[in-house]
């Protein structure tokens, strides 16, 4: 399916009665450029996340920002006893040396480090893996985003395609009519010049003529392009790259018609070709 490389996916939850919320956003870009943003006391599942992102994008400039929010206060959290104590004879001589010092307030002392009881180490290794499910959730969401946003775009070039398709069905149709009038062209500038027209030579100059202004390849290839264009839409794998390199393909083929034409009807073709390719060349720039 056909992704975009813009994109957002967002998941809150909570955990140990605090608040997680992870974001995803990406925007264009020629490779994969992943940044993490997270609390420092997550950072060692940076790898792992990394890795996990990597698996699941190709392209696309992706920033991945964990919040943390405050842990909501436990009404049975403990008082270390021992260290309130050690703080407050701390406290105690500090104003016997200077007495001008003033004392704490209570809320001062409970944010004192050490005063409330630590919680068990093992709550924090305990809350990787519902940070890495959150992960894995925000990361769905995000992906899903791009399939969405990817549909709307492949469907607006494969537009673009058959209008592409029809001119080239056009111009296809309009190659022998131009023929003709080339030959009677040729025919009436001879006559105004010499009443001995060389048959042989005439149609000498004509197959010339032919071979030069002849653009059945051109009209093959574009046909061609169109036709894998939308094969690779139709795909499962990321397509971006090959996009581009096809919708380069179609604008070279785009400006030898133009170079070949002998007829305004060619010429106004070759220009409305290249204004079409433009206009899907902006959205693949979009595909990952």
């Amino acid at each position: 399916m056909t992704r975009s490389m813009t994109a957002f996916g967002r998941i809150e939850c909570t955990l140990d009665e605090q608040p997680v919320c992870w974001e995803i956003r990406s925007v264009n870009h020629r490779y994969l450029e992943a940044s993490f943003r997270m609390p420092d006391a997550c950072r060692h599942l940076e790898i792992p996340l990394r890795d996990m992102l990597r698996k699941q994008l190709q392209r696309g400039k992706v920033e991945c920002t964990l919040r943390l929010g405050e842990r909501r206060a436990d009404a049975n959290a403990a008082i270390d006893a021992a260290a309130a104590r050690m703080l407050q004879q701390h406290i105690n001589h500090l104003q016997s040396q200077w007495p001008e010092l003033a004392s704490p307030s209570a809320l001062d002392v409970l944010k004192w480090p050490g005063i409330m009881a630590e919680p068990d180490k093992t709550d924090s290794d305990d809350r990787d893996t519902p940070i890495r499910e959150a992960f894995t959730q925000a990361l769905t969401a995000h992906i899903a985003q791009r399939e969405q946003e990817g549909a709307a775009l492949a469907a607006i070039m494969r537009e673009k395609l058959n209008a592409m398709g029809a001119l080239v069905q056009t111009v296809e149709a309009g190659m022998p009519a131009i023929h003709k009038a080339l030959e009677l062209r040729l025919r009436d500038r001879l006559a105004a010049v010499t009443d001995d027209i060389d048959n042989n030579r005439l149609e000498q100059e004509l197959v010339y003529l032919a071979q030069k202004m002849d653009i059945a390849e051109e009209l093959d290839r574009l046909r061609t392009h169109i036709t894998e264009i939308n094969r690779a839409l139709d795909g499962n794998e990321p397509c971006g790259r090959r996009l581009d390199f096809l919708m380069q393909e179609l604008n070279r083929e785009a400006n030898t018609l133009g170079s070949k034409s002998v007829d305004a009807s060619t010429s106004q073709a070759s220009v409305e070709l290249k204004v079409l390719i433009e206009q899907v060349r902006e959205q693949v720039q979009n595909i990952e």
